[in-house]
């Protein structure tokens, strides 16, 4: 849960500024927004990680939720900035960068030539996760890929910083 129920941006005061209130309320569903996206995310990426690889139901629904917090992301960064809050402008340099994936979603059909040809990358992505097996004590890497592989690609996954305690944890 990014809020908690007692944060005070679920009790916005009625005297606060009306442009104000409108910003941070959109702010409010936003983070909703991308919760609920994460959540429902978490579950199929589970759900998938448990599946036989042949069978794979359902991926657009994993890119759906992916692309949803990607989106809500850069909105919140754009209701943030409508606040004006000189005070906190560093707050969402550290997703900053969003904008960038964000952009190339929306205009999909302008970036084509841009990256995914030359690259030889699908469209709406791949997606990779690593999964602790509880059965198998081990860590599965998982790739996803949102188009037909039509040429050879080298794709490179690195998986930095892991802890192998954590093999024990879902």
């Amino acid at each position: 849960m990014i809020l908690r129920s007692n944060s005070i941006i679920h009790y916005l005061p009625i005297r606060l500024d009306k442009r104000q209130f409108l910003i941070l309320d959109a702010i409010r569903f936003s983070l909703e927004i991308i919760d609920n996206s994460w959540s429902n995310l978490l579950i199929q990426i589970n759900d998938l990680s448990t599946q036989d690889s042949k069978i794979v139901k359902d991926l657009p629904k994993l890119y759906i939720e992916v692309w949803s917090i990607i989106d809500n992301l850069q909105r919140l960064i754009n209701l943030h900035s409508r606040l004006n809050f000189s005070s906190q402008s560093d707050l969402m340099n550290p997703i900053e960068y969003i904008r960038d994936f964000r952009h190339t979603y929306q205009h999909l059909d302008e970036r084509v030539d841009e990256a995914f040809i030359e690259f030889n990358i699908p469209i709406y992505g791949i997606l990779t996760w690593n999964y602790s097996n509880l059965k198998t004590k081990k860590l599965e890497v998982i790739i996803t890929s949102s188009g037909i592989t039509r040429y050879k690609s080298q794709y490179s996954y690195d998986v930095a910083n892991f802890n192998k305690n954590n093999l024990n944890q879902k």
